[in-house]
């Protein structure tokens, strides 16, 4: 397996292209939202039949709106436009949470029915290794189909706060998604494993959804609030016109330990100037996203879409700019090991994925 090591560069000219493609980005994205919509709807009593090749195959995401539902629904309309398998239905299907995959994902391999879902690389690693608290279990059947995706982890602050590193966090009030979420996951984990402290007990956590997060820094209720997303993250741009705040650097000696230890954990390199009032270039830790899938699923559809995934990319970056997927990229942050059908077009195209 090869992991991602060096830090993810947020150029300049990388938000300059963002702002050229917006227009365009909405209009597709709007698209997207209406013809997946109607295809879930059309086609929701469908069921891929005996041979595993034909029918509706759900592909599950995180909320609706957010990045990659955006683009696995991108993905699932062009898809199905190219005709790739004529006789198959990629049909997007939110779900609520990581977690919430990984149950539907499981529930199809065990009816012998074709699935995807995008969750986060440290709850699927976690789920197939049988080191989930919710799920139990190994579940050996689940298998990677390439990375997806990522989301930056930000740790916000009033910019007055005295608030300097991540060792203040302790005995601070924290506003992060509950437990069991990846936001929840990593700053657990990065705690224990790199300042010795306990999330759980020496910080007041506080289980928040976004717009609480956001509401809580601004009346003062929580100290710090754990935002997430692809970089520049919409949720620290909205809440920084809101009120002023600064974005807590991470040690860079602790995250390249930290992330080594859990290759589905990586660094960012996020460029002066991406959010208001950031003077420096920072760097911060995310979490990955993968296309996952089980056993269970037939190998040419696994192979037909992994092929077209590899060989329409700039199309499916229209869809959203964050669509980063490549021959360099799909086993960053992935523990879980591929399935036959992806192996087989990686040794086609030589590409390395492991």
């Amino acid at each position: 397996m090869i992991c991602n090591k060096n830090p993810i560069e947020v150029k300049g000219n990388r938000r300059n292209d963002m702002k050229k493609n917006l227009a365009l980005s909405l209009v597709l994205m709007s698209i997207v939202f209406i013809v997946a919509a109607c295809s879930s709807d059309k086609s929701a009593d469908r069921e891929v039949s005996d041979d595993k090749t034909t029918g509706v195959v759900p592909l599950y995401t995180p909320g609706s709106g957010g990045t990659n539902y955006v683009i696995g629904a991108g993905i699932s309309q062009l898809f199905n436009s190219s005709k790739e398998m004529p006789d198959v239905v990629l049909s997007t299907e939110s779900v609520n949470g990581s977690t919430e995959i990984a149950k539907n994902l499981i529930s199809r391999s065990e009816k012998g029915k074709a699935a995807f879902g995008v969750p986060a690389s440290d709850i699927a690693t976690n789920i197939y290794q049988g080191k989930d608290p919710i799920i139990t279990g190994e579940h050996k059947d689940l298998k990677a189909v390439t990375w997806f995706s990522y989301a930056a982890v930000h740790i916000v602050v009033p910019k007055k706060s005295e608030i300097k590193s991540i060792e203040d966090l302790k005995g601070k009030k924290v506003g992060v998604a509950p437990k069991g979420s990846s936001p929840y996951n990593f700053m657990q984990t990065l705690l224990a494993d790199e300042y010795n402290i306990s999330f759980d007990e020496d910080v007041k956590v506080i289980p928040l959804g976004n717009p609480e997060i956001s509401e809580g820094l601004q009346n003062g209720s929580i100290d710090v609030g754990i935002l997430t997303g692809f970089i520049p993250a919409p949720l620290i741009t909205e809440v920084s016109q809101l009120m002023d705040v600064k974005i807590i650097p991470f040690d860079e000696k602790k995250l390249s330990s930290f992330t080594e230890n859990h290759p589905y954990y990586s660094s960012m390199e996020v460029e002066a100037n991406t959010y208001k009032d950031q003077k420096e270039d920072i760097t911060i830790g995310a979490f990955e996203t993968m296309l996952l899938t089980h056993e269970n699923t037939d190998d040419d559809m696994v192979y037909n879409l992994v092929k077209f995934i590899m060989e329409n990319e700039e199309d499916i970056k229209q869809v959203h700019n964050s669509f980063d997927i490549s021959p360099k990229s799909v086993s960053r942050g992935v523990v879980i090991p591929f399935h036959p059908g992806a192996i087989k077009y990686f040794k086609e195209e030589d590409i390395k994925y492991e």
